[in-house]
């Protein structure tokens, strides 16, 4: 019998997913993303370092319909909001940027 591992196996062609790169103020306590159509919560996260990658449905690579909230529980600063956001097509593999051509 032969035992083959995920790590084994190449895909042939890319497989596309999206990925979100958030760099943020070191100071945020939580990152928020919602769907800025229908207001669902698509992920929240507590931060570490300035930067946040999160890999999202393709849906959210074909058009800037996500929400980023930027939240601070100290109280010292204020939220921040950035509105029509895209997340960008990368290969699930290499985690590679998909070119368009």
């Amino acid at each position: 019998m032969h035992i083959v591992k995920a790590s084994h196996l190449v895909p042939v062609a890319p497989v596309p997913i999206g990925r979100l790169e958030i760099n943020h103020d070191p100071y945020a306590s939580k990152i928020m993303v919602l769907n800025r159509k229908s207001g669902e919560l698509v992920f929240a996260t507590k931060p570490s370092g300035a930067n946040t990658t999160h890999l999202l449905p393709l849906t959210y690579t074909t058009s800037a319909q996500l929400l980023v909230l930027m939240l601070d529980n100290t109280q010292v600063y204020n939220a921040a909001a950035l509105d029509h956001v895209q997340a960008e097509i990368v290969d699930l593999y290499t985690l590679s940027a998909q070119s368009n051509t």
